[in-house]
């Protein structure tokens, strides 16, 4: 697959287990809360992306 503009600006990881860790990674740094990020995987490229979990969430 090819990247797409989904893609733009995001980090791929190369597994789902990849993407959660970067996600307590991203927690640990900014204090964030865990809720607040989702991982999928993109149709686009076939890699594992972070994103915003749905707003009801936050």
């Amino acid at each position: 697959m090819t990247k797409g503009r989904g893609c733009e600006g995001k980090q791929a990881q190369p597994t789902r287990k990849a993407a959660l860790a970067q996600i307590t990674s991203l927690v640990r740094r900014r204090g964030a809360l865990r809720s607040r990020y989702q991982v999928y995987q993109c149709r686009h490229c076939g890699a594992w992306h972070i994103g915003h979990g749905p707003r009801g969430k936050r």
